[in-house]
């Protein structure tokens, strides 16, 4: 069916859209990749700014936490499988391992194309 996003786990999940069936032909009955992320933008003249809180992932980095899946029946269930990450330029934006279900990420920023 349809792939709904929600948010506000610490309360009762509150949805706030969804990709309809229609949009996939091979999401009909589950997912095999899940991506948690985040983009900045810059310019070949003009510097990256900073993501996050502007720390490589640290105590003082930006936080995405209660990573969960959601089973058809409506269970959640924390995300603990291994994960691969994807960095463009880890000296100005990094993101740690998932592990507990959070994963810390951000950076200084600073870099030209």
């Amino acid at each position: 069916g349809n792939w709904w996003i929600h948010y506000g786990f610490n309360k009762a999940p509150t949805p706030v859209g969804y990709y309809p069936a229609k949009l996939f032909d091979k999401l009909s009955k589950k997912a095999t990749q899940i991506s948690i992320g985040s983009v900045v933008g810059g310019s070949p003249s003009i510097p990256s700014p900073p993501m996050g809180s502007g720390f490589l992932p640290s105590d003082k980095a930006a936080l995405i936490t209660d990573i969960s899946l959601i089973g058809e029946d409506g269970r959640m269930t924390p995300f603990t499988v291994n994960t691969d990450r994807l960095q463009s330029k880890s000296s100005c934006y990094s993101i740690s391992p998932i592990q507990g279900a959070k994963c810390s990420y951000g950076g200084p920023g600073g870099c030209s194309r």
